[in-house]
């Protein structure tokens, strides 16, 4: 899948997807949008994040473009960059249905367990599958 990066200076509207919407109590927004500019990126961030102002709570924000579901340019352009992003519909034991999201640099999912483990055996059961 192709995205776009915007480049440092462009006022961007983007709206992302919210991975821990369902671990909240109660559960939050599965979606979030933030407008801002984008900001010089700290050296560890990958070439697939990008940073940009936020508010008084997050004055800076990451962005990843694994998690972006639009974005809409203010002022400003981008170029194009490839994302490996594969998302997956897990059953739980107790018939929830979570998200397991795979990026080029991690894996995450949308129970509680990864939450506070940062690993789940939704994650292990389409890691096992894919062997």
């Amino acid at each position: 899948m192709k995205m776009i990066l915007p480049e440092v200076g462009s006022e961007v509207r983007v709206r992302v997807h919210n991975p821990m919407a369902r671990g909240q109590i109660p559960p939050g927004p599965e979606t979030q949008e933030y407008l801002g500019r984008v900001l010089d990126p700290y050296k560890w961030l990958t070439d697939r994040e990008f940073c940009m102002t936020g508010d008084a709570a997050w004055p800076t924000r990451v962005i990843n473009l694994g998690f972006v579901r639009d974005l809409e340019f203010i002022s400003g352009q981008g170029r194009e960059v490839q994302i490996d992003t594969q998302t997956w519909q897990v059953k739980g034991s107790r018939d929830n249905e979570y998200t397991v999201t795979r990026t080029a640099t991690r894996w995450t999912c949308t129970c509680a367990g990864f939450q506070f483990r940062k690993n789940c055996r939704h994650i292990t059961e389409i890691t096992n599958s894919a062997k």
